[in-house]
């Protein structure tokens, strides 16, 4: 009888066991979220001092990492169903294609003892449609696909020395979200794209060109190398206007070029693009312009349609990606493209920073 029992006993025990430790986990798992909903809070209630990070701890983040990027094998398929813009989940209003990626562009301060950007800022900008979680970024974009690791450090206030230049000398009395470089570089003044260190794997390396020939009339430009005579050729066939200027912005491993052109006027007709070419693919981005005797297309450079840098171009799931940026000497503009129907379209993703002096 004993034996017949004894199994029916320990079945039971081993139960009562089991529904303990479920209940355990349970109240563990409660424990942790718990706590990791508290620690958001706190960082969303942190305030930003002016004097930021000592300069023992800037010393200790002074750090170079290089761009860990995956390079692309192939070029982008414009007409491949499984990367096309209207597979996927982005909406277009207004002219603007709303896509998924996460981020937002802030700009780097300066420090005068060194030379050197420790902290970037993200203004409040008026764009209304620009919405990020400060806890999902943790890398900034520069220039070329430059990476930095980044960490949110809080909110700053306004202080009543801001002078309304978003620039890298009036970094501390801006109003808007900082964050300090952990790892990695940032060069003073200039415009970052942050995001999440899963974007990485989205970036197609990049070989920046160098600006040469500083302009006769304006020295805050310079020209860069011109585009080949087959490219020239190519992009002539496909607008049926002859380019009367070209600079070479980028390249990438596979020889695929970023480039800004300037077509011939016709009458007072002017038109100029910044274009990405490919050995299949010919994507613009057109700025058609009326010459009227003033500036065409930037304040204060006359007839030059220069003054681009690329942040970075991406292949992504919504299309072939790519963040610029545009400056002249009031400001800079700075943006994403996305390709859709074989030609560039706007984002919501764009910003502009003003820096004329007072």
């Amino acid at each position: 009888m004993l034996k017949k029992v004894l199994p029916a006993i320990f079945l039971c025990v081993l139960v009562v066991m089991l529904a303990a430790c479920n209940s355990g986990v349970n109240d563990a798992e409660e424990y942790e979220n718990a706590n990791i909903a508290d620690t958001y809070s706190e960082v969303e209630m942190i305030d930003v001092d002016n004097d930021l990070l000592s300069e023992s701890e800037l010393q200790q983040n002074d750090s170079a990492l290089p761009p860990e990027l995956n390079p692309q094998t192939e070029d982008f398929p414009i007409n491949d169903d499984t990367n096309s813009i209207d597979a996927q989940d982005s909406e277009t209003e207004n002219g603007i294609v709303h896509i998924n990626s996460v981020g937002c562009f802030g700009f780097a301060d300066w420090n005068e003892l060194t030379d050197e950007g420790y902290r970037i800022i993200v203004p409040e900008y008026s764009k209304d449609d620009i919405t990020y979680n400060v806890a999902e970024l943790n890398i900034a974009i520069g220039a070329g696909g430059t990476i930095t690791e980044i960490e949110f450090l809080g909110w700053q206030n306004e202080t009543a020395k801001n002078n309304h230049r978003q620039t890298g000398f009036n970094f501390d009395n801006l109003s808007g979200n900082v964050f300090h470089k952990t790892i990695g570089s940032l060069n003073p003044h200039e415009s970052y794209f942050l995001t999440n260190e899963a974007f990485k794997d989205s970036l197609i390396p990049l070989m920046l060109t160098q600006e040469y020939l500083p302009h006769e009339n304006y020295s805050l430009y310079s020209y860069r190398i011109p585009i080949d005579s087959a490219t020239v050729k190519r992009i002539e066939m496909l607008k049926n206007r002859k380019i009367v200027k070209s600079e070479l912005l980028a390249k990438t491993l596979t020889g695929a070029q970023i480039c800004s052109v300037t077509f011939e006027r016709i009458d007072n007709d002017m038109l100029a693009s910044l274009i990405y070419i490919d050995k299949n693919n010919i994507i613009c981005d057109d700025y058609p312009a009326k010459e009227d005797g003033w500036d065409i297309w930037r304040v204060g450079a006359g007839d030059e349609f220069g003054g681009f840098d690329v942040l970075f171009l991406a292949h992504t799931d919504e299309g072939l990606i790519m963040a610029v940026t545009w400056s002249a000497e009031e400001g800079e503009h700075a943006y994403i493209l996305v390709e859709k129907d074989g030609i560039f379209a706007n984002t919501q993703f764009d910003v502009y920073r003003y820096w004329y002096p007072e």
